[in-house]
């Protein structure tokens, strides 16, 4: 530096180019990281709140198994589909956030994913055995056949009220964040 030139140090340094790109750089990689964290966090309160929302989706299921075991004993049952619960998107929820979940909160939502694909699943075997009965009733298989397929329908729908009481539990404690209370649960046999 000249008498003349007195400019400071870190005035020159920062008048780089190179130094103000990677200044520049740094920057936008930290705003990213910190985007990305953020977002990550929302992603893990939306578990919550998916959980929350399943157990009415839990409830209004049981509503409607409830009715079918009446329109069973009425004999006016008739096949009808339900919805499943979006067990995929939970999945994929839990694994972009995998890292942030304690370990209770992780075998938590892996119990709860389980119960939801088990219910899924009787509620799917109920349509099957529906429609093999409402076939059976068109045909007029004999009353035997009918009969067997009436019952199987209603152990299925039994199981599955059992169930989805079970897991509008077990969803209520993940949303309010009592993954012992999940962890904890034993299926009462009988």
């Amino acid at each position: 530096m000249t008498p003349a030139d007195s400019t400071p140090l870190w005035e020159s340094i920062l008048n780089n180019g190179s130094v103000a790109a990677f200044v520049g750089a740094f920057a936008a990689y930290f705003l990213v990281v910190l985007t990305d964290q953020r977002r990550r966090r929302k992603s893990k309160r939306q578990l919550r709140l998916l959980a929350r929302d399943n157990a009415q989706h839990a409830r209004t299921k049981l509503s409607t198994v409830e009715n079918l075991l009446g329109l069973l004993s009425e004999n006016k049952f008739v096949p009808a589909p339900t919805m499943a619960f979006p067990t995929e998107a939970i999945k994929v929820k839990q694994l972009e956030v995998i890292d942030l979940l304690s370990s209770e909160e992780n075998r938590s939502l892996d119990a709860v994913l389980y119960w939801m694909v088990a219910i899924d699943g009787l509620l799917h075997d109920v349509y099957d055995l529906a429609r093999e009965l409402r076939a059976a009733a068109d045909s007029n298989a004999n009353d035997s056949i009918r009969l067997k397929l009436a019952a199987r329908i209603r152990v299925n729908l039994e199981d599955t009220k059992r169930n989805l009481e079970y897991l509008a539990g077990m969803l209520e404690a993940y949303a309010a964040g009592d993954f012992k209370k999940i962890l904890n649960f034993r299926y009462q046999i009988g």
